[in-house]
C-alpha cells in the first residue's frame, strides 16, 4: 500500500511514498524429522555395545574401525580355495569368497562360493580343464559400517557355531547371546541373492623367468544356461542365460617359494566380455515373505496380469589394465542388440567409460599336500581416480569430519525419536 501527498505550501514537507506492508509469518508447527531405516539400523548396532560379549567386542571393534577407515570405492576380500587332483589333472575345486566394498554411505558385504568337477591336465607352465560348475552369491547392503560389523560380526559366530568342531564349542562359550537374532536381522539388509550352474573352461600359462618373478596368463570361457537372480533392491527375480569370455595376466613376487606371493594391480591385466539374454519379473521383498508364509502365494503372483516379463539382452566389456578401469555396456530389446550385432556395431568406443584408477594389493599363501592344495589371498583395492579424474582419497579426507560430525548429531535425533 502506498500514498502520495501534495502540499501547495511552500517550504513544507512533501510525502512521497510510504512503505510497503510486509505480512505477517503465520505460526507453523514443528516439523518431526522421521528416521531412515539406516537411521535405525545403526542405532540398534550401538545399542548392542552394552551387553556385547568378548568375542564380539573384540571382532567388531576390529571390524568396526577397518570399515570406518576404508575410503570411499575401497574393496577388501578375502578368497580361500581348494583344488583335489587325481592322477590325470584337477579333479574339482571349491572356492568361497567374503568382499566388502564401500559405495558413499553404504557398505556392500558379499558371500559367494563355488564348486566345480570336471577334466584337467596340469603340467610345469601349462594347464588346461572342463568344468562344471555351480555358484551362489548373496549381497547385504549395510548402511553404515556400525552396521556393518555389528552384523557381519554375529554372522561369523552364527557361522562358526554350524561349522561343528572345536571352532563351534570356543564360538558357543565365547559368543554373545544374541548372536542369531541378529544374525536373522541382517538378512532382512539382503540386497540379491544369485544361483548360476555353469560350464567353465580354463587354460593356463604360466612363464618361467626369474626365479622369484611368477607371470602368468590366464583365458577363460563360461557358459551358463540358466542363472536366477532375486534383486530385492529392485523388486525383480532375473533369468539370463549368458556366455562370456575373458584374458588375464598378472605377475606376481613369490616370497617364499612355492608358498607365499605378492601381487599388484600395477602389474594385472584383466579382461572380460559377457553377452547375456535376461527375462526380469517384478517381485518384491513383501512378495517373498508371502511366498515363505504360504507357498500358494507363488501361484497367486504368477497370475497377476498386472505384471508383465520384460526381455532384454545385455552386452558388457570390463576390465582394468594396468589400473585403469573401464566398463563398456549396452541394453535393449533382443531385436535391436542381435541387429546391432549383425552389423558389428554391438559395443563400440561410444559405449566405453573410464570409471578411474585403482591400486590393488594382494598377499596369497598356498599349501599343496599331494592329492589337494589349499590357497588363502586377501586383496585390497583402492580406487586413487575417479572418472572425473577428481582424487578420491583427498577428497574423502576432506569431508570426513563434517560426516562425522553430521552422523553424531543425525544418531542423537535417532535415538531421541526412537526413545518417546
Amino acid at each position: 500500500m502506498s500514498a502520495r501527498v501534495q502540499r501547495e505550501s511552500v517550504g513544507q514537507p512533501v510525502v512521497c511514498e510510504m512503505p510497503e506492508e510486509t505480512e505477517v509469518a503465520r505460526p507453523q508447527a514443528p516439523r518431526v524429522c522421521k528416521p531412515t531405516v539406516d537411521d535405525i539400523e545403526r542405532f540398534r548396532a550401538t545399542e548392542n555395545d552394552a551387553r556385547a560379549g568378548m568375542l564380539g567386542t573384540m571382532m567388531e571393534r576390529e571390524l568396526r574401525a577397518a570399515f570406518a577407515g576404508m575410503p570411499d570405492g575401497a574393496r577388501a576380500e578375502l578368497e580361500i580355495a581348494a583344488a583335489v587332483k587325481n592322477g590325470k589333472g584337477r579333479a574339482g575345486d571349491a572356492r568361497g569368497t567374503v568382499a566388502v566394498e564401500r559405495k558413499g554411505h553404504e557398505y556392500l558385504v558379499t558371500l559367494e562360493a563355488s564348486a566345480a568337477v570336471g577334466l584337467g591336465k596340469k603340467g610345469e607352465t601349462l594347464s588346461a580343464s572342463l568344468m562344471g560348475s555351480l555358484e551362489g552369491k548373496v549381497t547385504l547392503r549395510f548402511g553404515s559400517h556400525e552396521e556393518a560389523a555389528d552384523r557381519v560380526t554375529a554372522l561369523a559366530q552364527t557361522a562358526a557355531m554350524a561349522g561343528g568342531g572345536l571352532m563351534a564349542v570356543a564360538a558357543s562359550v565365547l559368543k554373545e547371546r544374541d548372536a542369531v537374532s541378529r544374525s536373522l536381522q541382517a538378512m532382512n539388509r539382503v540386497a540379491s541373492v544369485e544361483l548360476s550352474p555353469g560350464i567353465v573352461g580354463e587354460l593356463k600359462l604360466q612363464m618361467p623367468v626369474h626365479p622369484a618373478v611368477k607371470p602368468s596368463f590366464e583365458a577363460k570361457g563360461t557358459l551358463a544356461p540358466e542363472s536366477v537372480r532375486l534383486d530385492l533392491e529392485k523388486g525383480e527375480v532375473v533369468f539370463s542365460a549368458s556366455v562370456s569370455r575373458g584374458v588375464s595376466g598378472s605377475a606376481g613376487l613369490e616370497l617364499v617359494p612355492k608358498t607365499a606371493s605378492l601381487k599388484s594391480s600395477l602389474a594385472e591385466v584383466k579382461v572380460k566380455e559377457e553377452l547375456a539374454l535376461r527375462a526380469s519379473y517384478p517381485l518384491s521383498r513383501e512378495d517373498v515373505g508371502r511366498i515363505l508364509r504360504d507357498p500358494r502365494e507363488l501361484q497367486r503372483i504368477s497370475a497377476d496380469p498386472s505384471r508383465q516379463t520384460t526381455w532384454t539382452a545385455e552386452a558388457t566389456a570390463s576390465g582394468h589394465v594396468l589400473g585403469v578401469e573401464f566398463k563398456a555396456r549396452r541394453s535393449g530389446p533382443p531385436e535391436e542388440m542381435l541387429e546391432a550385432y549383425s552389423k558389428g556395431d554391438l559395443l563400440g568406443w561410444k559405449d566405453l567409460q573410464i570409471e578411474g584408477f585403482q591400486v590393488q594389493a594382494g598377499v596369497g599363501v598356498k599349501a599343496d599336500a599331494g592329492v589337494a592344495s589349499f590357497s588363502v589371498a586377501q586383496k585390497t583395492r583402492f580406487k586413487i581416480l575417479d572418472g572425473k579424474g577428481q582424487f578420491v582419497p583427498l577428497m574423502e579426507q576432506a569431508v570426513t569430519k563434517a560426516r562425522e560430525h553430521q552422523a553424531q548429531e543425525r544418531n542423537l535425533q535417532v535415538r531421541q525419536l526412537l526413545r518417546r
